[in-house]
């Protein structure tokens, strides 16, 4: 069995890749099971599904959604949703929406400080996803001279609480468990060392959390450890992948971080023991005998 990374971008969000040039890197680097988890959108997973599966990867539906807790910018992974899921796909909708008015934001900011763009320009760069992100507008930046790098751009501009930085429309992190939740999904905190604040995982699981990102590129391998006792604590299953971006970040991070497949075993028992609880639920809500006539 190949490598396993359930963490990666294409094209539809902040990736440099397509969805197809994913799956061809995959029989490249020896990755077997992958999940693709753009921000928000759902559209890589339906383009390359067949392709996927003709090509002998494990595709896992997935997405990594937005959502906030008081100041905190939480991102949830969402792993085996319903993809068609109308709750889902109308909070997702909100979101990419929220993503639009976002940018007009910052680009505005940025033309106060001297770095005009254009909407339409930024745009393109987004490609026909319309998941308009700030490393679109990085990427911009850095085309227009005003920055060096992306990673300019994120220190100066576009970080949280640097120049031009806008908190994104979205929803609290409660109400985004419950919508992977409806969407019959596994929901997983992601890269919870960057976060950097632990307190909150009690009270993301009490919220409907299923899961934490343990195996993720930390530059401390410390921290790997760290949260597998933190998911042990709480009782939390494990995951892990690349956040692989392409050329907007690590070109060589695709595959670096294998999961080990016993913790994707566990992944896939969660699954299935939440459907059949989920079925359950369904049919003793049918089968509730009703009080006889007096």
């Amino acid at each position: 069995m190949g490598k396993i990374d359930l963490h990666i971008h294409t094209t539809y969000s902040d990736g440099s890749n397509t969805p197809k040039e994913i799956i061809d890197l995959a029989k490249i680097r020896d990755v077997s099971t992958i999940s693709i988890t753009d921000h928000d959108c759902v559209d890589g997973y339906i383009e390359i599904k067949d392709y996927a599966e003709q090509q002998g990867i494990e595709l896992i539906p997935g997405v990594e959604i937005s959502s906030r807790y008081e100041q905190y910018e939480i991102h949830i992974l969402g792993y085996y949703i319903d993809v068609f899921n109308p709750v889902l796909l109308k909070c997702l909708s909100f979101i990419q929406k929220g993503r639009i008015y976002r940018t007009k934001q910052i680009l505005h900011k940025l033309s106060q400080y001297g770095f005009p763009l254009e909407f339409d320009y930024v745009s393109k760069l987004a490609g026909n996803s319309g998941i308009i992100g700030r490393m679109h507008i990085a990427t911009a930046l850095a085309e227009q001279g005003y920055v060096s790098d992306y990673k300019e751009a994120f220190d100066v501009y576009l970080g949280q609480g640097k120049l031009a930085y806008v908190p994104k429309p979205t929803f609290s992190s409660e109400k985004i468990f419950k919508v992977i939740n409806d969407a019959n999904g596994i929901s997983v905190l992601a890269h919870p060392g960057i976060i950097n604040n632990d307190s909150l995982i009690p009270i993301f699981k009490s919220q409907g959390l299923q899961g934490l990102e343990v195996f993720y590129q930390y530059r401390n391998y410390i921290n790997i450890f760290y949260y597998q006792q933190m998911a042990h604590k709480y009782g939390l299953i494990m995951t892990g992948g690349s956040d692989y971006h392409g050329t907007n970040r690590d070109i060589d991070a695709y595959g670096k971080i294998s999961l080990d497949k016993k913790y994707l075993e566990e992944l896939k028992l969660a699954h299935h023991q939440f459907i059949q609880s989920n079925r359950c639920l369904i049919t003793e809500s049918v089968h509730v005998k009703r009080p006889s006539n007096v």
